[in-house]
């Protein structure tokens, strides 16, 4: 019930109930002292006149006294009912109130693990309910900004760890340059390959951190035009087909027949399907013959891709890890394979900008498939991934 309600009910009941027991005192006193023996006429016989009065004013009448004892017991009960209707009222106002400012004392030196509770009354209750939300949302706020700061944390050691490494070798050949042990044109050779190969290892990096950045913050400049994406897939196909048959895997291309247009960005989208056709080389598995296979299927929104490979896959429980940022998956899967674990979350950002999905699923018998959904122009795709 709303406090206003609650207050109208009360105000009525302390005029209501005064009168009606001073109505029946009245009716007593009447009965008891006035007709009681015959000590006064009926009621329709008593004359209001100048002595009536008299005798009222009288203190050593009848009817003063009695008039005096009314008095009395009005404001005995007019008293008794006031105080009844304030203490009932503030019996349910002041708990959840007094709770509240617990609460924000509560807050206020950091405790956010409890619950406020609510009342009985319907604005008093909304009041709880709201201070109750900010709460949680304080807590998560609050968890969601140490979470930050953890992987914060977590990607400068792992960008600490990437650099080190190449840097260290491009110290160690420069040192052996500069104290001659290439001693031979040839060593001197593979010194300098191997100082520009980790030179270029790094400036990889780099780029991708920018990227990274770039797309985190929101910053990273898209050129969208009205494409057919049934034509950019088989590009993408044609253009990294000898690669992936120079690696020794064979590579299938499975595409609609009728065109599907949509608002993409070229260069952009064709760095994910790079990421993707890149790490199913590097992550394949020395038991079977690399097989990649590029397909996709037109839907009612838009088009479904999918990158299908027999690789080494990866656990179930990290189907999802492998789209954040810096996610290495086990060593042992992984076979020692470097990498920085950029180009998934990358990719990802730019499939959200592009309002599409992208996710990871495991395949039986090994390998892994990952699916990409992108709407057709006009249509707007929960990027909700």
């Amino acid at each position: 019930m709303s406090l206003k309600k609650r207050l109208v009910i009360t105000i009525i009941l302390m005029v209501l109930i005064p009168a009606a027991l001073l109505l029946l005192i009245a009716g007593v006193m009447y009965s008891v002292f006035l007709l009681g023996g015959g000590a006064a006429p009926p009621p329709e016989t008593i004359v209001l006149d100048d002595e009536f009065f008299a005798q009222a004013l009288d203190p050593g009448s009848r009817i003063f006294r009695l008039a005096v004892i009314f008095v009395v017991c009005a404001i005995v009960i007019l008293a008794a009912s006031f105080v009844a209707g304030v203490t009932y009222i503030s019996r349910k106002i002041l708990p959840p109130m007094e709770e509240l400012a617990r609460a924000a004392r509560r807050i206020s030196a950091g405790e956010l693990e409890f619950e406020i509770l609510g009342s009985n009354i319907s604005e008093i209750s909304d009041l709880c309910g709201a201070f109750d939300e900010m709460r949680k949302r304080l807590r998560d706020n609050i968890a969601a900004e140490l979470e930050l700061e953890r992987e914060r944390n977590l990607m400068l050691a792992h960008i600490s760890h990437d650099l080190r490494t190449p840097i260290t070798s491009i110290q160690g050949y420069a040192e052996g340059l500069l104290d001659g042990v290439a001693s031979t044109e040839e060593m001197r050779r593979r010194y300098l390959e191997t100082i520009v190969a980790k030179s270029g290892s790094m400036q990889r990096m780099i780029e991708q951190l920018s990227d990274f950045s770039e797309l985190e913050l929101g910053r990273m400049a898209f050129d969208f035009r009205s494409l057919d994406i049934v034509k950019f897939l088989r590009a993408i196909g044609d253009d990294y087909r000898t690669d992936i048959e120079s690696a020794d895997a064979s590579f299938s291309l499975s595409l609609p027949d009728e065109p599907v247009t949509v608002r993409l960005d070229p260069e952009k989208l064709g760095r994910v399907f790079s990421n993707i056709l890149t790490n199913a080389i590097k992550y394949r598995s020395p038991e079977r013959r690399l097989a990649i296979a590029l397909s996709a299927e037109r839907t009612p929104t838009g088009i479904h891709i999918t990158v299908a490979d027999n690789g080494k896959g990866v656990p179930p429980e990290d189907l999802e890890r492998v789209f954040e940022g810096f996610y290495r998956a086990d060593p042992a899967r992984t076979g020692g394979t470097s990498g920085h674990g950029l180009g998934l979350a990358i990719s990802r950002r730019i499939v959200l900008r592009h309002n599409g999905r992208i996710w990871m699923t495991a395949r039986d018998g090994g390998g892994s498939e990952i699916h990409i959904t992108l709407p057709k122009e006009g249509e707007d795709e929960d990027s909700d991934c």
